[in-house]
């Protein structure tokens, strides 16, 4: 899509849906998280274009605020940073044309810009906090009654996953798995597989079950919620990448077992 074409349908989107713009400055008469999202946006656009929208006028006229398909500002944004000779990720274009979405209920909300911020980099320390952060959405709510939690997992699941590269931990993996599997209906399978392609280091060429192989036997609360409370291994629809191996020839419970738990590498060979 060319910036004229993105342009044209800007405009048009614009004169078919003027009153749903709730970011026009004049219009607004109290904040609301939406909001302050919306604000976080124009700052992220600002740095990654260098154009300042100081004017409540011309933040409220950017082409990128317009009621236009996400692909479609995300594309603009590219195309402006471009422009400007500047590198910017992905995963930061895409996080700003959310943020700029015209329509507060389709913003990030502050959960979901959390979780992406926090796979920024691939220090341990990045690492430690992203797990810090899913362990504490598992424990906030156990039995999925949660929409909050389920619309951040959802959101990261879905769409930014396969952005993060190779930076999910086993540890996280298994969380992201509890998740799924207690606040989000159907896709356990996909989940799997979209968690092992964005696995650091591609976890010795294993698959999720090799994740929690190492991953519960060195992490007593991860041990619990996997095999006593959320038991999301024994899905029968994971049942057939238990019986993969890894770089190293090893199935699951043969990896468990190496760790010195018995009680793990009995439990995978159980779905073995």
């Amino acid at each position: 899509m060319s910036l004229k074409e993105i342009e044209a349908e800007a405009l048009k989107q614009e004169e078919g849906h003027s009153d749903q713009l709730s970011f026009s400055y004049p219009q607004i008469t109290g904040w609301s998280e939406k909001t302050d999202v919306w604000s976080v946006g124009i700052i992220l656009y600002e740095i990654q274009t260098g154009q300042s929208q100081s004017g409540t006028k011309n933040m409220c006229n950017l082409k990128i605020c317009s009621l236009i398909s996400l692909d479609a500002r995300v594309e603009l944004l590219r195309l402006e940073v471009k422009a400007r000779r500047r590198e910017v990720s992905e995963i930061l274009l895409r996080i700003t044309a959310e943020c700029l979405d015209p329509v507060p209920e389709k913003r990030p909300s502050s959960l979901d810009m959390l979780a992406i911020s926090l796979k920024a980099g691939k220090l341990a320390e990045n690492i430690e906090m992203s797990e810090s952060y899913w362990a504490a959405l598992v424990k906030r709510a156990p039995r999925g009654s949660d929409s909050l939690i389920e619309s951040t997992t959802r959101h990261f699941m879905s769409h930014y996953l396969a952005l993060v590269g190779d930076l999910i931990s086993q540890k996280e993996a298994c969380l992201l798995m509890a998740l799924q599997y207690t606040y989000i209906e159907g896709g356990i399978l996909i989940a799997a597989r979209r968690l092992e392609r964005a696995s650091s280091s591609g976890w010795a060429g294993g698959t999720i079950f090799h994740a929690v192989a190492s991953a519960t036997t060195t992490d007593s609360f991860l041990k619990e919620l996997t095999w006593a409370v959320n038991k999301w291994p024994q899905d029968p629809l994971l049942a057939e990448l238990s019986l993969k191996t890894n770089s190293d020839g090893l199935l699951p419970s043969n990896l468990a077992a190496l760790q010195g738990d018995k009680e793990v590498a009995r439990l995978l060979f159980n779905v073995e």
